[in-house]
């Protein structure tokens, strides 16, 4: 393990190590504490059998269709590790992106809104 570590700068300051394989490649992981991630571990066997139909289907599997996947390891009810991801963003933003670029550009205050109303 390297023996530098990256806080990020969210609510509960999650800690990203890197680890140095007996390959020499770098191994980045993203520690959580105070978060279960159990049921993170769960949704990404559920998409490793979404991805198995994706490549039965022939016209997915011709697509290249895919949910990528990372490494979850939850260490007890508090505390896990992620395979940390470059470049990955996240859902929110993603979706407020392609709201924009359709011209309709919400806030997260209009989404919090428009939901409370359903």
């Amino acid at each position: 393990m390297e023996d530098t570590v990256d806080v990020m700068h969210s609510l509960v300051r999650p800690k990203r190590i890197r680890f140095i394989g007996s390959d020499g490649k770098q191994y980045m992981f993203l520690c959580k504490a105070k978060d279960d991630l159990r049921k993170d571990c769960k949704v990404m066997e559920v998409n490793s059998i979404l991805n198995w139909y994706l490549r039965l289907n022939s016209d997915s599997r011709q697509r290249n269709l895919q949910v990528r996947l990372y490494a979850v390891t939850p260490l007890n009810e508090e505390h896990g590790l992620l395979e940390w991801v470059e470049n990955l963003g996240g859902f929110r933003g993603a979706v407020l992106a392609i709201l924009k670029e359709k011209g309709n550009p919400f806030s997260m205050k209009d989404i919090r809104t428009a939901i409370s109303k359903c």
